[in-house]
């Protein structure tokens, strides 16, 4: 034990804590459902590698990357409905003018 330290040393050490942010609204919380690329590109009838090909281009939509370099990718269910429903259209023309006005 130091000079310093004493029975109010952990007070002391807490107070220097930052304070948490306001919560992330892209954390993961209990009873998120999660897809992995191959599921997703399943539902989708497209290929894994269209889906790695968006994230590099930064042009689909949010995923989770767990654990560090080389992380396993994951899709959170509900941003995947939401994402469908934004791109749910009953013609042609109304599919048309949602891309021209992007």
């Amino acid at each position: 034990m130091t000079k310093r330290e004493g029975p109010h040393a952990a007070e002391q050490i807490s107070s220097r804590r930052a304070l948490p942010g306001p919560p992330d609204p892209q954390a993961p919380v209990a009873g998120d459902t999660f897809l992995t690329p191959a599921e997703l590109a399943a539902r989708w009838k497209i290929t894994p590698k269209s889906l790695s090909n968006a994230r590099w281009a930064g042009t689909g939509l949010p995923y989770l990357k767990v654990g560090g370099f080389g992380g396993a990718i994951r899709y959170r269910l509900s941003d995947v409905e939401a994402y469908e429903r934004a791109r749910t259209f009953r013609s042609t023309t109304e599919a048309g003018s949602a891309h021209s006005s992007k």
